[in-house]
């Protein structure tokens, strides 16, 4: 056993080259949503981490083309988290995205409107007439109003 003073782990296995590169794939892998936020982690996921070049496979043709209009702002929000040039390529391609898992994509029960909410409502329809038309859009103003209410601004990378 040779002396000197203790070492992490992280550190050892770092100074070997052919695991930096894992160690680097597995902290991407790991740190994806918080990297790059949940509207993009949603729509594209790292499929291959190799020599510095990370292929993402993105769920459609415009996620894609957005995300190569972003590629030189995730490449620093990337290597900013991993480390100086850890990315040094970003390849985009279309594959089909895994859905998140139950534990990330916790369902809430949607939140009860209060009065002030219903006249915003009813204050907003006064002008329509067509009881059909009113019914449909009060609806989709009830459903809007349960969805955005507690949810924070989401997505790092959103534009």
């Amino acid at each position: 056993m040779k002396g000197g003073a203790p070492r992490r782990v992280s550190d050892l296995l770092r100074s070997r080259p052919e695991l930096a590169e894992r160690l680097t794939e597995a902290r991407l892998r790991q740190q994806w949503r918080e990297l790059v936020g949940p509207d993009v982690a949603r729509q594209a996921e790292p499929l291959f981490f190799r020599e510095g070049s990370l292929t993402v496979g993105v769920a459609s043709s415009p996620w894609l083309h957005q995300l190569t209009l972003l590629a030189d702002h995730l490449r620093d929000c990337l290597n900013r988290a991993l480390g100086p040039g850890a990315v040094r390529e970003l390849r985009f391609q279309i594959h089909a995205v895994a859905l998140p898992t139950a534990a990330s994509s916790a369902h809430r029960p949607p939140r009860e409107l209060g009065p002030e909410e219903f006249r915003a409502i009813d204050q907003a329809l006064a002008p329509i007439h067509d009881p059909a038309l009113s019914a449909v859009l009060r609806r989709l103003m009830m459903r809007a109003r349960r969805d955005q209410a507690g949810r924070p601004g989401e997505g790092a990378l959103t534009p």
